[in-house]
């Protein structure tokens, strides 16, 4: 008889719980949300959620902030979403370089994206531009390699920071190439770009966002984009791979998540929301600025990071890529 009034006792709690749990999801949201973005303002990633926030903000009828964390690769705003309540009130616009390369970059990082996080939806793709100081005497893929043939580990080329898409892009490069270069990480890809255009660093394979908007300003000399294909919005910049590099490609998936543990009507509803957002005119305004919009189910990019994981950790292996 105990037993049964036990049994009785934890059912009622589990049915509360649920219970709980299903009218907090449908008061959500009754605040403002947060996008955490792990890079500075003015950076990919801090474009990408602001073009996010606005139609989410009318979607979900409370303000969404995006809040830039910069530093660590990214391992500091994704901490703070990996450690924040989940409320759904607190979000994460990650990368393939903060949940893939991080965690098989850093050592003992303090947070496990695959289990600290939940998976919402992808936003986008998007692919590197490779860029060159406007005083190297280079305008093309094939008048830069024979440049930096020429002066070996001379040309220094900025990215973002340690092990992210850019920094990536380049090693990647260097190793079809056979190619050597110096690399030279910043603290975001904005005080990276300062030092393109004044001459201080040579080249950078920049996201496309950020500069889609000064190509052809003078401030530096377009190589090439990374993409399989040429980007719509600038179809007359080639890509690597056919300007003498078959095959290359580099490009960043950018996506939603929240902390793990978020009540999963909560991600459902973001997760509808998204995929509504992005027909309902983001698609065009992503593409307006070089991206490949991209939304997904919550499981979709759940196998997406698992499948990256493996990937990455090979190709921080071949290019021997390391913190400095």
């Amino acid at each position: 008889m105990q037993g049964l009034i036990s049994l009785v006792r934890v059912c009622a709690a589990t049915l509360l719980l649920a219970s709980a749990g299903t009218v907090f999801a449908m008061d959500w949201p009754a605040k403002p949300i947060r996008i955490v973005v792990g890079f500075p303002g003015g950076s990919n990633s801090d474009i990408i959620a602001r073009e996010l926030a606005e139609p989410l903000a009318q979607a979900l009828g409370q303000p969404v902030i995006v809040d830039p964390r910069p530093g660590a690769g990214g391992n500091i705003g994704t901490q703070a979403v990996a450690t924040a309540a989940p409320d759904g009130y607190t979000l994460l616009l990650a990368t393939n370089g903060t949940q893939a390369i991080n965690p098989n970059l850093y050592p003992n990082l303090p947070f496990d994206t695959e289990k600290d996080l939940a998976p919402i939806s992808l936003v986008c793709d998007i692919p590197n531009i490779l860029l060159v100081s406007k005083d190297l005497p280079a305008s093309n893929l094939t008048e830069f390699l024979a440049y930096v043939r020429a002066h070996p580990g001379e040309v220094n080329y900025a990215s973002s920071g340690n092990g992210g898409a850019m920094h990536l892009a380049g090693e990647q490069f260097k190793m079809m190439a056979k190619v050597e270069m110096t690399h030279v990480p910043y603290k975001g890809s904005p005080p990276a770009m300062t030092d393109l255009m004044a001459g201080r660093v040579q080249a950078i394979f920049q996201l496309l966002p950020a500069v889609i908007g000064r190509i052809g300003d003078g401030s530096f000399k377009v190589i090439g984009v990374t993409s399989k294909a040429r980007i719509p919005q600038v179809s007359a910049v080639p890509t690597l791979s056919e300007s003498g590099l078959p095959g290359f490609e580099s490009t960043s998936w950018y996506a939603l998540y929240a902390p793990a543990k978020t009540p999963p009507e909560v991600l459902d509803r973001l997760n509808r929301e998204v995929a509504r957002v992005m027909k309902a005119g983001l698609d065009k305004r992503l593409t307006a600025l070089g991206v490949v919009p991209r939304t997904s189910s919550e499981s979709e990019l759940r196998t997406l990071l698992t499948r990256d994981m493996p990937y990455w950790r090979n190709v921080l292996k071949q290019t021997g890529t390391k913190i400095d």
